[in-house]
C-alpha cells in the first residue's frame, strides 16, 4: 500500500538528504497505485489499517534545495503494525 500526502500549506520545515527526486517522479512510478491527496484528518480518517509506504510532499509542490540537486519530497517513511497506515499518520 503506498499513500501520497501533500504536506499542509505551512509545510512541516525542509527534509534533509540526498536525494534527487520529485513528486512528478513519484506521480509517474505510482500511476494508477495512489494519488496525490492533501494532508487533513479526512485524508488520515481514509487512510488504510494494513501496512504501507507513505510520502510526503510539499503543498503546491514548491522545491527547495537538498544536498544534491532539489525536490519538492520532504519525507519517505513506513508504517507497520495493526494501526499500519493510520495509526502512523494520526501521529503527525
Amino acid at each position: 500500500m503506498l499513500w501520497l500526502i501533500d504536506s499542509p500549506a505551512n509545510g512541516f520545515g525542509e527534509g534533509k538528504g540526498g536525494a534527487n527526486t520529485d513528486s512528478r517522479q513519484v506521480s509517474q512510478i505510482c500511476k494508477g497505485v495512489s494519488e496525490w491527496c492533501p494532508f487533513s484528518e479526512e485524508s488520515v480518517k481514509s487512510a488504510p489499517k494494513q501496512y504501507g509506504i507513505y510520502i510526503f510532499r510539499m503543498a503546491q509542490s514548491k522545491c527547495f534545495k537538498r544536498l544534491k540537486g532539489e525536490s519538492d519530497i520532504l519525507y519517505i517513511g513506513s508504517a507497520e503494525g495493526n494501526r499500519g497506515l493510520r495509526g502512523r499518520l494520526q501521529q503527525y
